[in-house]
């Protein structure tokens, strides 16, 4: 499963900003399923709108991840956010 990161950007839906996360297979010491996952990033497309990015809520609130297939909405818990750089940390289940 390759889960993505999406952005509600503006305009609204559908018009969305997709980042695609890659679980590399190497580091991963057997199958697995249902396992937590820190992911990391600082992307200037994950910016609030104010800052030149396309997250159209300045908390992130419209920030979300899914599955391979872009419609199942996967859980997780955002740890942080900066709106001004677009860093995101987020502990997710693949």
């Amino acid at each position: 499963m390759s889960p993505a990161v999406y952005v509600n950007g503006l305009p609204a839906p559908p018009a969305f900003t997709a980042k695609k996360i890659t679980i590399d297979s190497d580091r991963v010491a057997s199958t697995e399923s249902n396992f937590p996952v820190l992911a990391t990033t600082t992307d200037p497309d994950l910016r609030f709108t104010g800052s030149g990015g396309h997250a159209a809520s300045s908390t992130g609130g419209d920030l979300y991840f899914t599955a391979a297939d872009g419609t199942t909405v996967l859980n997780y818990e955002r740890e942080y956010y900066s709106s001004t750089t677009g860093e995101l940390v987020c502990l997710g289940e693949d």
